[in-house]
């Protein structure tokens, strides 16, 4: 995983998503329990996990302007 260098959120998407996967294929082999809570809890964190892993990424990792005169300042 290379979205984020914070080790936080890297722990958070790594287990969330291995706690979700869990679920599913618990869920393809016994019954539905998809409709639990704890399911759309894992779902929710796990993408508010990687939002926040992107948009870091993104505030970090801005590419340099090319052809762009010193003078000049930066649009961002």
């Amino acid at each position: 995983m290379r979205i984020t260098r914070a080790p936080d959120l890297r722990y958070v998407i790594r287990g969330t998503s291995a706690s979700l996967l869990s679920s599913l294929i618990s869920a393809l082999l016994s019954g539905p329990t998809i409709s639990s809570p704890d399911f759309y809890l894992l779902l929710a964190m796990l993408v508010a996990a990687t939002a926040r892993a992107q948009f870091e990424a993104k505030a970090v990792w801005q590419p340099a302007p090319i052809n762009h005169p010193l003078s000049e300042p930066v649009p961002v």
